[in-house]
């Protein structure tokens, strides 16, 4: 398992016992690979993200990152998780794009970015989703698309070493979509372990090394 970026073993989840949601998934994703994980609304591909993360327990099996049993897992600065919840920000809110991007590297919300090392990784993260030119730009003057590419940007500020994003394309326009996807495309040139999940079988078919589905509870 020491050469596995992620590995799922015999996971299964159920919020009660009458219903269960992932039966006996197992799942190996190798450093470097892009995984994406497609199926339908309401198959359990968020529910699996939050096992990975260890938000939600198992009823049965073992998640491993980085050779590491996930209970005994401390270097989370190495994960950069976007979640489905982040199109969801408040748009009247009065943040720069700056001062989101920089978030997790303060230790209180939306401090002022003040620091050198802290405007270097911001720099980064925002040339990496191609919005220098918006660092002090109102979060609630930008499209929702551009808002998602702050997000994004805000993930990879910590340098991630894996990144696992829910439903990146939701709420956003096709162009804003297809950004996003050559973004994950260099990311994964660089070498970052990426894994996604999306009900949309377009912008992964492509682009992945192993794509997978979801459904009635089991991970083909």
């Amino acid at each position: 398992m020491d050469h596995l970026a992620l590995h799922l073993n015999n996971i299964s989840f159920g919020y009660s016992r009458q219903k269960s949601i992932l039966n006996n998934i197992t799942l190996k994703i190798a450093y470097g690979q892009m995984v994406g994980i497609i199926g339908p609304n309401g198959a359990g591909k968020s529910t699996l993200i939050k096992i990975i993360l260890g938000l939600l327990n198992p009823t049965q099996g073992q998640v491993f990152i980085n050779g590491t049993m996930l209970n005994n897992f401390k270097e989370w600065s190495k994960i950069g998780y976007l979640s489905q919840k982040a199109i969801a920000f408040n748009t009247s809110f009065p943040a720069s794009v700056e001062e989101v991007i920089a978030t997790p590297l303060n230790s209180d919300f939306l401090l002022p970015v003040t620091t050198k090392s802290v405007k270097k990784q911001v720099s980064e993260a925002l040339k990496l989703v191609e919005l220098s030119d918006y660092r002090n730009t109102l979060m609630g003057n930008l499209s929702g698309g551009q808002q998602q590419r702050v997000f994004l940007a805000r993930t990879l500020v910590s340098q991630p070493e894996i990144l696992i994003l829910d439903e990146p394309f939701v709420g956003i326009d096709e162009n804003s979509q297809q950004s996003i996807i050559n973004i994950l495309k260099r990311l994964h040139h660089q070498g970052i372990t990426i894994l996604f999940v999306s009900h949309d079988l377009r912008w992964m078919k492509n682009d992945t090394d192993l794509l997978l589905c979801l459904d009635n509870g089991t991970l083909n």
